[in-house]
């Protein structure tokens, strides 16, 4: 048998995405669940997205230009305040999550 034989393409689940032998996409399950949140109201919320997208930054390009405004508002935790940036911000961080089909 050639080792060169063309495989059948296998898919799976890891960390929330569809990973294949050929590309890793966007599950759509998940894309829901951020597209269903309106905002955020305490600062563990805010962290827990910003970890997400950090993490995140290594398969989706021009991530980090959405996050900007959630980073300056953890700045000052004792007064954490979800500002009119950063619901622009997350707006146009749906809008470019919904967008994608593959993850580069």
């Amino acid at each position: 048998m050639c080792l060169y034989h063309k495989k059948e393409e296998e898919e799976g689940k890891f960390m929330g995405f569809l990973v294949s032998n050929k590309r890793i996409e966007r599950n759509l399950e998940k894309v829901q669940v951020i597209l269903s949140i309106t905002h955020f109201q305490l600062v563990k919320e805010v962290q827990c997205l910003v970890e997400i997208l950090i993490a995140l930054n290594w398969f989706i390009a021009r991530l980090e230009k959405h996050t900007l405004p959630f980073f300056k508002a953890l700045k000052n935790i004792t007064n954490f305040e979800w500002t009119l940036d950063c619901q622009k911000a997350f707006k146009e961080l749906k809008i470019h999550i919904s967008s994608l089909k593959i993850l580069s």
